[in-house]
């Protein structure tokens, strides 16, 4: 499942800041899919990768997102939501 279906089923919105579990790294969420910070812009996955100085990065289990009480909840929950939601559909 692409990033950009999380946007597109509106699970989260462009805008949206992403976070590592430390909170130490941060990306905000493009209207396309693709995250950005000060280091640059790219997939959930090469942002990730980049921010731990590795050569590559679960993205999915990498960044997470605010609930309404400021708790931070893995994005790999939403793309989890969205399998679900394909399964009922087929």
């Amino acid at each position: 499942i692409p990033f950009g279906t999380v946007v597109e089923q509106g699970f989260l919105k462009a805008g949206t800041t992403l976070y590592d579990l430390s909170r130490k790294h941060q990306v905000k969420i493009r209207s396309d899919g693709t995250v950005k910070n000060e280091s640059g812009e790219g997939s959930i996955h090469q942002l990730g990768a980049l921010a731990q100085n590795a050569s590559a990065c679960n993205g999915w289990t990498y960044w997470y997102f605010e609930d309404e009480n400021k708790n931070l909840v893995s994005i790999d929950q939403i793309r989890e939501k969205i399998r679900q939601n394909m399964e009922l559909a087929s």
